[in-house]
């Protein structure tokens, strides 16, 4: 019980350093609020675990209250349109997490070379310590995830839950090693990378669903366009420096073990990134051939790109 304190008491003071940053009261990435990186007491794990379970009651509390009434009023209230609320409130959730994820991380490191040259990821080796408010931003990243399989385990079971499941997965392993592993900068690459596109897919959703076709278009090929770019463009140099220019090219030492797991961890994503587009793709063509209402219609078959609901 003492350690579930202790760590609670580490996530409020995240919390509030970060906010403070983003206040003007405290220096961004001020290296006097440096903390060790790494896993390196029972505190750190129990301040993830209640980062995990506020940001799951958080938008849980959300979607069942604020997200809900926009629903009822942009929808309706009728039984019959149950499952396109639903979905709309998931959407709302979706798009409400990524907007301040993208926000916090433009704010904490987006001026940093390393975010747009991925050598200068491992120019300075490993971070032995990190600003709170970048640990802060890295907890708040795993947090979403581990809540995100409770919500697939919860919501209703889409066609490509698998695939969902292990990017998850992948994603959780890959942010508590690197974060251990004390190379945070590679993590942050890569959640950034996962992030960019979603905003404008929970767009297009919000917008199918009020009805507004246009919008709901227009977000729709911006999201594709973002998706090739982020993911299947720059995040392919990500792993080849992950692979051939990581601690190993400048340091002249061999990967770990660990490190040899994040950079297979990071590979296992792209596979399915190209299944994702390979959906995305013919949603585009279906609409391209005049039948967009079957692939993006109303009814509670939902054809979303990256939201196949299982048979």
């Amino acid at each position: 019980m003492d350690q579930i304190m202790e760590g609670a008491k580490e996530a409020q003071r995240l919390a509030l350093y970060t906010f403070d940053v983003l206040k003007g009261e405290k220096q961004l990435m001020d290296p006097k609020s440096a903390v060790a990186s790494g896993f390196n007491s029972p505190t750190d794990a129990a301040a993830l675990a209640c980062c995990c379970l506020l940001t799951f009651l958080v938008t849980r509390l959300l979607q069942a209250t604020v997200f809900s009434l926009l629903g009822q009023i942009v929808i309706g209230g009728s039984a019959k349109n149950k499952m396109k609320r639903t979905k709309f409130c998931e959407s709302c959730r979706e798009l409400l997490f990524y907007c301040v994820s993208l926000t916090l991380s433009w704010v904490v490191f987006g001026q940093e070379s390393w975010m747009y040259q991925p050598d200068d990821m491992w120019k300075f080796d490993r971070q032995w310590t990190v600003p709170s408010e970048f640990k802060a931003l890295y907890f708040l990243e795993a947090s979403w995830y581990i809540a995100g399989i409770v919500s697939l385990l919860m919501d209703e079971k889409k066609k490509d839950f698998i695939e969902m499941m292990c990017h998850h997965a992948f994603t959780i392993l890959l942010l508590v090693i690197s974060f251990h592993q004390s190379h945070m900068r590679v993590g942050a690459v890569v959640f950034v990378l996962h992030n960019l596109s979603d905003p404008f897919l929970q767009i297009a959703k919000l917008a199918k669903y009020a009805r507004m076709e246009s919008l709901s278009t227009v977000s729709f090929v911006v999201f594709m366009l973002v998706f090739f770019l982020s993911r299947l463009v720059y995040y392919p140099a990500v792993i080849y420096s992950c692979h051939f220019r990581g601690p190993g090219y400048f340091f002249n030492r061999p990967h770990d073990g660990l490190e040899l797991l994040l950079t297979g961890l990071l590979t296992a994503l792209y596979p399915i990134h190209l299944y994702w587009f390979f959906l995305i793709i013919k949603v585009a063509m279906k609409a391209l051939k005049g039948n967009i209402n079957d692939t993006r219609s109303d009814s509670d078959e939902d054809d979303d790109p990256t939201s196949k609901k299982t048979k």
